[in-house]
């Protein structure tokens, strides 16, 4: 089995972010339990979609464009239940500026930062009082 490359930290480190979001809004994670060397399903999947030579940074830098992003695709981020993005395309921002946020601030954002910049850039909207959301500590309090 080929390596991934050596962006395997930056790739385990956004895989652990991705499983901190999904639990933090009551996804289960789903690691790997085969014998592999993945530790994440993100880290599976870059390999899998053939990215492990990307340029993490021109990929999900902060000058990055979600549209022109081939991380945009990995289906393994949800959607808060607070939100609501209709849009297919707008779903791939979505999950863009999660993996972004993940990467460039080494950490998830919270339920606020979702609410108030990631949300309205992709034309969503929010379903459910913010107030109740953060209270309930639904992502990142």
């Amino acid at each position: 089995m080929s390596s991934l490359n050596g962006n395997d930290r930056v790739f385990q480190r956004i895989g652990k972010g991705i499983e901190e979001y999904r639990r933090q809004l009551g996804y289960p994670n789903y690691r790997y339990q085969m014998a592999t060397k993945f530790k994440t399903a993100f880290e599976k999947w870059i390999f899998d979609e053939a990215l492990v030579d990307e340029s993490i940074g021109g990929e999900l830098g902060s000058h990055c464009d979600p549209n022109d992003s081939n991380f945009s695709t990995f289906d393994g981020i949800p959607l808060p239940p607070y939100a609501r993005v209709r849009c297919p395309s707008n779903k791939d921002k979505y999950r863009f500026y999660i993996l972004q946020y993940i990467y460039t601030k080494e950490q998830v954002p919270t339920t606020e930062y979702i609410c108030k910049e990631i949300i309205p850039k992709c034309d969503g909207k929010i379903i459910a009082h913010v107030s109740r959301v953060i209270e309930r500590g639904s992502i990142g309090k």
